[in-house]
């Protein structure tokens, strides 16, 4: 639904997400180095919820957002979900 950069993190985003049934979660990701801010917002994007509450540069963070990675790191990417997920 919205996402914006950490204010005192070149690494994180401060992401609100919709996860369906209607529960909005804040959600903090050290995706901005990987992931242009155009690409996360709106996205459509797997998200692990069964996690506790973790405060990511002070904004609390209430699961993950799911990648993919090269070994080296030199590329990671949000999950493509299929259309209609």
């Amino acid at each position: 639904m919205k996402v914006w950069n950490h204010e005192s993190s070149d690494k994180l985003y401060c992401e609100q997400i919709d996860i369906g049934n209607g529960e909005i979660r804040n959600i903090g990701s050290g995706l901005r180095q990987f992931v242009p801010i155009e690409k996360m917002q709106d996205a459509l994007v797997v998200v692990i919820c069964n996690l506790k509450e973790r405060k990511l540069g002070g904004f609390p963070s209430h699961g993950m957002v799911l990648c993919a990675k090269t070994p080296d790191m030199s590329l990671v990417e949000l999950l493509q979900v299929p259309e209609g997920a």
